[in-house]
């Protein structure tokens, strides 16, 4: 495997778990819950009327909005609240 084929696999690996996360957080404020994006300085909540912020890039990124421009949040920390069912 030469070094190009390798990194061609890496970046499809890495587009495919982006895409799955994404999926999971557009899934997670649709059922109503929060998703908590964090980094070393701070920590945004985003609940179900969020769920326009989000986007994935055509390159495989993660982006959320933040007034009329959309910040990658590739590398921030995601967490997830889904409400119990009853």
């Amino acid at each position: 495997m030469t070094k190009a084929q390798r990194q061609a696999e890496y970046s499809e690996n890495l587009k495919a778990q982006r895409k799955a996360v994404y999926e999971r957080i557009i899934e997670t404020l649709n059922m109503g819950g929060v998703v908590q994006l964090y980094n070393s300085m701070r920590v945004v909540n985003y609940s179900q009327k969020h769920v326009g912020m989000f986007k994935l890039g055509n390159d495989g990124s993660m982006y959320v909005q933040r007034g009329k421009s959309w910040d990658c949040i590739d590398y921030s920390g995601v967490r997830h609240y889904r409400p119990v069912a009853a």
